[in-house]
């Protein structure tokens, strides 16, 4: 059996639409260990490892403060973001634009810095999973710095719920949690 890139075997939006190479994976995600094609993972450009854009979005929302990355990649800012992954961060402008307005208009986080990784991540996210509606994010329920540990019993039933509107096996754990509230 061939290998192929796991966001394709997923059906994940392609970010890069006019990648080469489509749908035959480069490398393996330093992050997560899943295979990635051009349109869907790029060369971390501070590490040189080769990252998946889920892993990407996964890294921003942990520098944020929302959950842990799995391995030690860390994004200082949002200007970092968009020198070590110049093709994600240029695919995702307005995806990134959008989150930063919302979040900025409905509170949650009052350092502007975390407030804009955070939205870097969300921005990616939307790219990858364009039915989450952000036009209905709720800031007020679950703030950046304040999310209850992972498994915890915070409202699970309303985590619950939210989760089954949300239903991407792309995220996971605090940053799943936290998308899942943007639907709900």
């Amino acid at each position: 059996m061939a290998a192929v890139c796991c966001a394709h075997a997923l059906g994940v939006a392609v970010v890069v639409d006019n990648a080469p190479g489509i749908p035959e994976p480069l490398g393996t995600c330093f992050e997560c260990s899943v295979f990635g094609c051009a349109g869907h993972a790029e060369m971390d450009q501070g590490s040189g490892k080769w990252i998946c854009f889920q892993s990407v979005a996964s890294i921003l929302a942990a520098s944020a403060g929302i959950g842990t990355s799995k391995g030690e990649l860390v994004v200082r800012d949002h200007g970092a973001f968009e020198h070590r992954f110049p093709i994600v961060a240029s695919h995702t402008v307005n995806h990134r634009q959008h989150a930063f307005d919302l979040l900025t208009s409905r509170g949650g986080t009052p350092d502007t810095g975390q407030r804009q990784l955070l939205a870097d991540a969300v921005g990616v996210a939307r790219a990858l999973a364009p039915y989450i509606d952000l036009n209905r994010v709720r800031t007020d329920t679950l703030e950046v710095g304040q999310m209850a540990p992972h498994g915890a019993a915070h409202d699970r039933a309303a985590s619950h719920e939210a989760a089954s509107t949300y239903s991407s096996p792309l995220f996971s754990g605090p940053f799943g949690d936290f998308l899942a509230h943007l639907e709900g």
